[in-house]
């Protein structure tokens, strides 16, 4: 039988001392004092202008389980990073688990059935005594594995803008969501990245209508955008469309369901 879970994401490690290196980079950069009560303003501006070698300095390290082939494949095309990743060379593959991206709701039996049937070929070759790396040939993409991985916060900005969309690869973006979920709770980097939290600048909040299980998982589900008590549209993950019985102009055209104040934490049932 198939376990299907989602990714698991672990800060390890961050550059010693990083906010008083991002201080003496802006210094640099803006040719004025950095102080504790203009760091906030200084750093925005400087992420807001793009001027992104100031917060390369700062490194991140990354412990990451459970990852997808899927996901894997997305992560390594952001070249400026490192990964070491559990090698098939060497280990053996979980043959129960697979990300929750691949249980949809019309296709379970089949993607499960399939997923099975090539961990069954997998097992059979290990057990007839073929070396890994051949018998790997004939796992699924929706195999996992566990990885380490180093960014810079730059690059992860960069990663992240690109993976949290809804067009992006369900594997992925869970991801991308947790790393901006880390970055938030550190006070001196969460300026850094508070524009990825709400592209609008006006606080939305998102109630979500029904579900089933998380947002990020994506798993479908329909949500109700709110500001205030006032509905503004409603956001259907299945099909990636906003809805609304308001005229469209109701609808910011700056908004983007994975920007939306509120869409990173866990949402209220509606």
């Amino acid at each position: 039988m198939v376990n299907f879970s989602s990714p698991m994401v672990k800060l390890i490690g961050i550059t010693n001392n990083g906010k008083n290196i991002l201080k003496s980079a802006i210094s640099v950069c803006r040719g004025t004092k950095v102080t504790d009560d203009n760091y906030t303003r200084l750093i925005k501006a400087i992420v807001n202008n793009d001027e992104g070698s100031v917060i390369e300095h700062i490194s991140t390290t990354w412990e990451l389980q459970k990852v997808s082939a899927i996901a894997l494949s997305q992560l390594s095309r952001h070249r400026i990073s490192s990964l070491t990743v559990a090698s098939r060379k060497y280990t053996v593959s979980n043959t129960s688990s697979a990300p929750v991206s691949a249980k949809t709701t019309t296709s379970d039996e089949i993607i499960a059935k399939a997923i099975e049937q090539s961990y069954e070929t997998y097992k059979s070759l290990i057990e007839l005594g073929e070396k890994k790396q051949v018998a790997r040939s004939v796992l699924p993409s929706t195999d996992c594995r566990d990885m380490i991985f180093t960014i810079n916060l730059r690059s992860l900005r960069n990663l992240i803008g690109q993976r949290i969309p809804a067009h992006a690869h369900s594997d992925i973006r869970q991801i991308a969501f947790r790393f901006l979920d880390e970055m938030s709770k550190i006070e001196w980097i969460k300026p850094i990245f508070e524009d990825l939290h709400n592209s609008t600048g006006k606080p939305l909040v998102l109630t979500l209508k029904t579900l089933s299980t998380a947002p990020r998982d994506g798993s479908s589900f329909i949500a109700k955008i709110t500001k205030g008590n006032t509905i503004i549209c409603r956001w259907n993950h299945t099909f990636g469309s906003f809805t609304t019985s308001q005229s469209s102009s109701c609808i910011p055209a700056r908004i983007k369901p994975a920007k939306i104040k509120g869409w990173y934490g866990l949402p209220t049932k509606g």
